[in-house]
């Protein structure tokens, strides 16, 4: 298993392994309707997933990820396999689109949230992304593209620093400035993905670290909404070491049902409510509210409260829309599974 290593192959994958006899394994580097690239001690294979996986998968979240180890049959000279089981996660970072749960990466060790500082961030949308890594068991960082661009980078970067629970890199490819401190993150079986919406640069950046240009890039158009130029995911191996998953751009990134990350990327109004005289307090109208008291004070702004609030109230919703999904789907063949261990 040492040539996989570089691929990101670890103790936590071996050990689940050792019940598969004549079985290969590799990871998911794309994902495509019918079928998937994968790379194994033969090399990259198409593979495809059997029957019996498909059928027992009650949603997209039990199926292969770009980023997922994959039990295969290989059939070396035909450069094609079969997947027969996905191995555990050790970290996926989910959301939901179209009513479903879906994973966007799996076994991720670190997320860049890429902004483009071509136009200002939006704040709301930075603590979104945050809690959605921290939802994920993924480490955040918030990387500001695109600094030649701006007038003004280091005073954008003071306000994401902020509302950021995370570190904050202020970047611009074309200058070649900041790159050297977003290197630091990538290490040989390391697994870097890059989110953020459309047109703020990522297939940039992946291009720089890959030392070619791989992928296709687009500019951002006036108003910094930008445009898809990266359709589909991918796990690409480093020259350097490491490896980068890149992603298309998301206009929008609901959450899922975990309120964990949220308790880590407000950890200020988590601290704030631990004074308030009602271990519920819901920071309304209760007296001797700490969180409240700390906007009228000027210590925490009124609008990060409130998306605080909106996402607490978006997790909540996910939660019994998702719970209940898997529960009908289960209900005609299956015991009811452990919700808390959903992926």
């Amino acid at each position: 298993m040492n040539e996989l290593q570089a691929w990101g192959w670890e103790e936590f994958f071996e050990r689940q392994v050792k019940h598969f006899r004549g079985f290969d394994v590799a990871r998911v580097c794309s994902e495509h309707k019918r079928y998937y690239k994968v790379w194994s001690i033969y090399g990259e294979l198409t593979s495809k997933v059997i029957g019996k996986l498909l059928y027992d998968a009650v949603d997209r979240c039990d199926l292969p990820a770009v980023g997922d180890w994959v039990v295969i049959k290989a059939r070396p000279r035909e450069a094609s396999a079969t997947i027969h089981a996905v191995l555990k996660r050790r970290s996926s970072f989910l959301r939901f689109k179209d009513g479903e749960l879906q994973v966007v990466g799996a076994n991720i060790d670190t997320v860049f949230l890429v902004f483009s500082l071509n136009v200002e961030p939006d704040l709301r949308k930075v603590e979104r992304y945050i809690a959605a890594a921290y939802q994920s068991g993924v480490k955040p960082v918030v990387v500001l593209s695109k600094a030649d661009l701006s007038e003004t980078p280091e005073e954008i970067k003071s306000k994401v620093l902020s509302v950021s629970t995370a570190p904050v890199h202020v970047v611009s490819v074309f200058k070649e400035s900041g790159v050297d401190e977003l290197k630091r993150y990538f290490c040989e079986g390391k697994t870097i993905a890059l989110l953020g919406p459309s047109g703020v640069g990522k297939s940039t950046l992946i291009n720089y670290f890959l030392g070619e240009k791989r992928l296709a890039v687009a500019a951002a158009t006036a108003d910094g909404q930008g445009k898809h130029t990266t359709t589909s995911k991918q796990l690409l191996l480093l020259p350097s070491g490491g490896l980068i998953i890149d992603t298309p751009g998301m206009r929008d990134l609901q959450l899922c049902d975990l309120q964990a990350g949220l308790d880590i990327a407000f950890q200020d109004i988590q601290t704030l409510a631990q004074s308030c005289r009602f271990a519920d307090c819901n920071h309304e109208a209760e007296p001797d509210c700490a969180v409240k008291n700390a906007v009228s004070e000027g210590q925490l702004s009124l609008e990060r409260l409130l998306n605080y609030k909106k996402l607490l109230q978006e997790v909540a919703e996910k939660r019994l829309s998702h719970k209940s999904l898997r529960s009908k789907k289960y209900l005609s063949s299956k015991s009811l599974p452990d919700l808390n261990e959903l992926c």
